[in-house]
């Protein structure tokens, strides 16, 4: 035993002395490339200020010829009243406004912003008197008076617009110049920099390789002890996993226990609801009792909705889902979810409708648990589409499987939020309050029971795109693909 050890701390002798000379050869290219990549990317970052400083000032410049623009169409209108005129003015207008709020966004916080704010205010200011001498135009005012508006209101405003303009440019140039006398200033001291650590790489690694050199290695009962110490780490590791699993599959046997024990009151509940309802003498002093069991009516259906969705989701779990599957027709499931949310839809003003080709009719599924699969994403669709939008079911072949979509015109989902999309519990903190979030995880353990993939598509403000597959029906070869 000691032999073998000895032979090992020779090995790792040597090892360490390769260690070292290894680490002084990578410590002096290291400092050459740093100090290559170093000098690049000063060159880059001066290149860069420089084409942010050229960009700032073109964008001035383009705001000069914006603001005479304006003005010639502006003087034009009111000479002529010609209308195109006093189009054109408001388009260059436009792009004036646009441009200022481009410097401004672009602009560090500055003397510079500051002025550029002021600048906009001023801007807005003489729009403001500028439109009113417009009026005085439409309005059929004397020639005699738009000039004397023009002269006592117009030409101080634009002339004080002109001179901050100027001074905006004036301020861009200066901050040009500075930035030049910035940037070969920090040139330079990257350079002396870069040569220091250049010169401290080649001491640190003739210091390394010294130290290497002349020390011995030292014993391995430390490696050893670490060893021990990750062995035991793993042994609790891989107990309290299994712990963590086991309290995992309890409470899911406990959730699927209770789910179904509360099935059987909420069923005698909803049974003697009806026949309450049906025993009630008609009388109108009743009416406040009838409107009491209406209300209670969905809540038990939500409530029964909750306990299938928990039961699902144990089912799925556990893999002890019991499916029907046979050929079925896909046109007809989806016009039923149609049919199902068809209130809900006109309710919210969202348009509602599928669209399955003939060549997609016929597939290979449950139809039972592929509606509830529809119903989920329509469900959800709905939920998240405003009014004026539109949901709708379509569907396409895509090799021996049907490829169908539930695609609405919703606010989207962030694109950190898609990999959370069919997590259990998961719902977005603003739509918390909408649902319990195991819709989508059921729809995705569904549609992977029967074969399928389901993935989602989105982009915020423009909608979002739920597509699942399923087996087309076409004889046994379908039917052998779906049971493998």
């Amino acid at each position: 035993m000691r032999k073998q050890l000895n032979n090992t701390q020779r090995s790792i002798s040597v090892w360490q002395l390769r260690a070292g000379y290894a680490l002084v050869l990578f410590i002096l290219v290291f400092g050459s490339v740093a100090s290559f990549f170093l000098i690049q990317r000063s060159a880059h970052n001066a290149e860069k200020a420089q084409t942010k400083t050229t960009e700032r000032l073109a964008k001035t410049n383009e705001l000069l010829r914006s603001r005479t623009s304006v003005s010639n169409e502006f003087r034009e209108f009111l000479i002529t009243g010609n209308q195109t005129r006093l189009a054109r003015r408001n388009e260059v207008l436009a792009e004036f406004d646009a441009i200022i709020t481009e410097l401004i966004r672009d602009e560090p916080a500055s003397e510079n912003k500051e002025k550029l704010i002021k600048l906009k205010e001023i801007s807005e200011k003489s729009i403001i008197i500028a439109n009113k001498a417009i009026r005085l135009k439409q309005r059929g005012a004397s020639t005699e008076t738009i000039k004397n508006y023009f002269k006592r209101r117009v030409v101080p405003a634009y002339r004080e617009l002109d001179e901050h303009l100027s001074a905006v440019r004036i301020s861009q140039v200066n901050d040009s110049k500075k930035a030049d006398r910035v940037t070969h200033a920090s040139v330079t001291r990257l350079k002396v920099w870069t040569i220091m650590l250049s010169t401290c790489a080649l001491l640190l690694s003739s210091w390394i390789a010294w130290i290497f050199s002349e020390r011995q290695i030292r014993a391995v009962k430390k490696l050893d002890d670490t060893i021990l110490k990750l062995q035991k780490t793993e042994a609790e590791l891989q107990k309290r996993n299994s712990e963590l699993v086991a309290a995992v599959h309890s409470r899911d046997e406990m959730v699927g226990v209770i789910s179904h024990e509360l099935k059987n009151p909420l069923s005698a509940l909803q049974l003697s609801t009806t026949l309450m309802q049906r025993l009630l003498p008609k009388d109108q002093s009743l009416d406040s009792i009838r409107q009491q069991m209406e209300r209670i009516k969905p809540s038990i259906y939500r409530m029964n909705q909750l306990i299938s969705d928990l039961l699902d989701v144990t089912r799925l779990e556990a893999k002890s889902l019991k499916l029907a599957p046979r050929v079925c027709d896909l046109v007809e499931i989806a016009q039923e979810v149609v049919k199902a949310h068809e209130a809900v839809a006109q309710d919210k003003l969202v348009q509602l409708h599928s669209d399955v080709p003939p060549e997609c009719r016929n597939v290979f599924c449950d139809p039972d648990r592929t509606a509830q699969i529809l119903n989920n994403l329509v469900n959800n669709a709905l939920k998240f589409t405003n009014s004026g939008g539109s949901v709708s079911i379509s569907a396409k072949k895509s090799n021996q499987q049907v490829e169908i979509r539930v695609i609405d015109t919703g606010k989207g989902i962030p694109k950190e939020n898609l990999p959370h999309v069919f997590d259990r519990f998961w719902q977005e903190k603003e739509t918390a309050h909408k649902g319990t979030g195991l819709g989508l995880s059921i729809a995705k353990g569904l549609v992977e029971a029967q074969g399928g993939k389901l993935w989602v598509e989105s982009q915020p403000g423009y909608g979002t795109t739920f597509y699942f597959t399923i087996p087309m029906a076409e004889g046994l070869r379908a039917v052998a693909s779906f049971q493998s």
